[in-house]
């Protein structure tokens, strides 16, 4: 290992924090989502997220997932996110 390292590099979904899969609860009691509408949870539950699958199938990217589920999840609250970004901040705080 060098003495002086150039980079730091951490993996926090799932690693480091909760994933966005497993916080639906908070996330919809945060965007004032009655419970339960957030339903989708990717490798938790594969074979009920056809999106994960498709994903998985290589028939999106992951990129293309988070997109969809920004859209969804904005379109619940009446508004039209067009990053993931704007859901994490919505989602987990600024």
């Amino acid at each position: 290992m060098p003495d002086n390292p150039a980079a730091l590099i951490l993996d926090f979904g799932g690693v480091v924090t909760r994933t966005l899969f497993e916080t639906h609860a908070l996330t919809g009691e945060t965007l004032g989502l009655s419970p339960g509408r957030l339903t989708w949870r990717g490798p938790f539950d594969p074979g009920d997220d056809e999106l994960w699958q498709s994903m998985q199938r290589d028939e999106i990217s992951e990129r293309d997932y988070w997109l969809e589920r920004t859209r969804q999840v904005s379109h619940m609250i009446g508004q039209n996110w067009t990053a993931m970004t704007d859901f994490v901040k919505v989602a987990r705080g600024a």
